[in-house]
């Protein structure tokens, strides 16, 4: 609410952005349901008294707003035409850009988030990193890969095969020099923080090389694969069989999650997601059918 107080008032954004591009997503969601609470605020330059704040906070905060009907009117006008076409350039004219971690199971945040932008806004990818260290950085906007940063880290890499028995059965790190584009990796780290040899459990993918430096895009976690029926299921697959059912029964998610389901014989995975239009009981055998299809596992799926 507070961030959008500030950046609503000021006409001359001419950027957005978050460590994880889905907390931009989720800014614009708040935004399309609120409008209406925001504009209002603004007018009389009040903070709402929906909103939970601390009443420290509230004092320091309502210090800084005042009336402002004519940017009110400006917001409402524009809100009033609907969020059909890109809201961020009619209200931000000078927006040039948006940041955000961006790796492959965001994807389908970014898709959501050009709805709000754009597709002339070009999204800058703030690379790959956690709390151990700094991976990689992007090199280009609207990229969802990064070239490798050896001078933070040192690297090693355990080759990943999706259809590999027991994936760590003879597995030998590899060293940097030693990975092939379009080869999946998991990578090992060590760094001046005392960690030695530690297993990130992150995959990712050789996607090219910059100059002689890999470039590698976050796939998915090794500890978040499902795996019923010997598929090994990633949670990349689950994202795209999510987005394709989303897309051909043309109702797009707001969110979506899936788990494994051992209570039925055989077992099955469960399905559950948000909406944005209510599902009839007939389309929801559909999600079922399509899903199944989409995830292609011979367990049993279940829309809910």
């Amino acid at each position: 609410y507070l961030q959008l107080r500030f950046a609503l008032e000021n006409s001359k954004v001419s950027y957005i952005g978050s460590l994880v591009i889905t907390l931009v997503t989720t800014m614009f969601d708040y935004l399309k349901e609120n409008w209406e609470m925001l504009c209002d605020d603004i007018e009389k330059g009040i903070i709402n008294p929906n909103i939970k704040i601390t009443p420290d906070l509230k004092e320091e905060y309502s210090k800084k707003f005042k009336p402002n009907p004519k940017r009110a009117a400006e917001l409402r006008k524009e809100f009033e035409k609907g969020f059909d076409t890109p809201i961020a350039p009619r209200i931000w004219p000078k927006l040039t850009w948006a940041y955000g971690m961006v790796g492959s199971n965001l994807k389908v945040y970014v898709d959501k988030l050009r709805k709000y932008i754009g597709n002339d806004v070009p999204i800058h990818g703030m690379g790959f990193a956690a709390a151990e260290g700094f991976f990689a950085m992007a090199t280009e906007l609207d990229s969802h890969d990064g070239v490798l940063l050896p001078q933070c880290l040192f690297f090693e890499f355990l080759p990943v095969d999706d259809d590999a028995d027991d994936p760590d059965e003879d597995v030998k790190p590899l060293l940097i020099n030693q990975l092939e584009v379009g080869k999946k990796y998991e990578i090992v780290v060590s760094n001046f923080s005392g960690l030695y040899r530690y297993r990130m459990e992150d995959v990712v993918k050789v996607t090219g090389m910059h100059n002689n430096t890999p470039m590698i895009e976050f796939l998915y976690r090794r500890n978040l694969g499902m795996n019923l029926a010997n598929e090994k299921t990633t949670t990349e697959m689950v994202d795209l069989a999510a987005k394709q059912t989303a897309e051909e029964m043309g109702n797009e998610f707001v969110g979506h999650s899936l788990y494994a389901d051992y209570s039925t014989n055989p077992p099955r995975y469960c399905m559950l997601a948000e909406a944005v239009n209510p599902v009839s009981e007939e389309d929801r055998q559909k999600y079922i059918d399509i899903l199944d299809d989409k995830v292609n596992t011979k367990a049993n799926s279940i829309f809910f």
